[in-house]
């Protein structure tokens, strides 16, 4: 039989739940609204990879735009705070 979770973690789960929502819509509001130069920074600080101004201008940012929003899409609770962390590490704020 599966263990029933007590209602204080089911709290817990709950508060993290919304905790993770909100970043995740930040984070994506972020890329959504950068320009072509910020989403260079953007696309190394999340995927780690180096991406020239250039090609990220060929198409108006959709790659880059579409690329960071599915990796945001698709992280866990701690790639997410990795990312936020990043981010302030750079004096960015969610």
């Amino acid at each position: 039989m599966d263990r029933i979770p007590p209602v204080s973690e089911l709290y817990l789960n709950k508060t993290q739940m919304v905790k993770d929502l909100k970043l995740r819509q930040g984070l994506s509001s972020m890329v959504e609204e950068a320009s072509t130069d910020q989403l260079q920074s953007l696309v190394f600080i999340i995927t780690g990879q180096r991406w020239s101004q250039h090609s990220i201008e060929l198409d108006l940012g959709s790659t880059a735009i579409e690329t960071l929003l599915d990796c945001i899409e698709h992280s866990d609770h701690h790639q997410l705070y990795d990312y936020k962390t990043a981010l302030e590490v750079q004096g960015i704020t969610i």
